[in-house]
Parts: structure tokens; C-alpha cells; sequence
């Protein structure tokens, strides 16, 4: 009788242990989960009415992340929440009322960064010319 005893609770044990979440993952769980806060600040002289972040390495680029009736005139700063991007290059790409684009590419994205688009950085004038 002791054996069966013993031997159920090596059992108990046996079956209690995948139950526990390692360290690692709930490092991982709660990194995932986390929000990146990026600052961008539109000094190009002209309304910014999009911003896009896509990685490097892609072809398409994200949803917009501005709100429909939000705009950044020229001077003003806006504050994104982004969820983790991880480790990687990310473009970033602001586009203005006629189809300028200004963009940043090849950039490491962290947490607090702020980024800032002066005329210098337009890339392509979609509807001037």
C-alpha cells in the first residue's frame, strides 16, 4: 500500500508540471503584449493626414494609424501606441494632403523614440505635377 502511496504522488508531481508557466514564458507572454510609444513630429511645412509603419522588408505598408479626423499641421507632434514590433528595420512613411509622401527608412523602432520628418525627407509628389 505505501507504494501506491508514493507512486500517485509522483504522479501528481509528473502531471502539475506542465501546468506551470516557465519564466521565459511569461516574459514572452508579457512581451507581446506590451505597447511601444513613438513620438512623430511633422516639421516638413505642410498637414500630415497619414502615417504608415511596415518592416523593411515588405512590399505593402500597414493600416493607417492616425484616427479618420486627426491631422498633424506643420510644428505639431502626435503620440502613437504601437503594439511591440519586435526586433527588425521598420519604414515609415507620412503621407500629406495632396499625395506627398515623407518617409524614414531602414529605422529600429523602440520604445519613447521620436521621430522627425522635415521637407527633406519627401519622397514623392503623387498629384503636384
Amino acid at each position: 500500500m505505501r507504494r501506491s502511496t508514493i507512486f500517485l504522488a509522483i504522479l501528481i508531481a509528473v502531471l502539475a508540471i506542465p501546468v506551470m508557466p516557465s519564466a521565459a514564458q511569461e516574459q514572452s507572454a508579457t512581451t507581446e503584449t506590451q505597447q511601444v510609444q513613438i513620438t512623430i513630429v511633422n516639421n516638413t511645412g505642410f498637414p500630415i493626414w497619414y502615417v504608415y509603419i511596415s518592416p523593411s522588408r515588405s512590399d505593402e505598408w500597414g493600416p493607417d494609424l492616425l484616427d479618420d479626423d486627426q491631422i498633424i499641421n506643420d510644428g505639431e507632434s502626435v503620440t502613437l501606441n504601437l503594439p511591440n514590433l519586435g526586433a527588425g528595420l521598420y519604414d515609415i512613411m507620412l503621407e500629406g494632403s495632396v499625395g506627398e509622401t515623407y518617409s524614414k527608412s531602414f529605422m529600429r523602432i523602440n520604445a519613447d523614440d521620436k521621430f522627425v520628418f522635415t521637407f527633406d525627407d519627401i519622397e514623392w509628389l503623387r498629384g503636384l505635377w
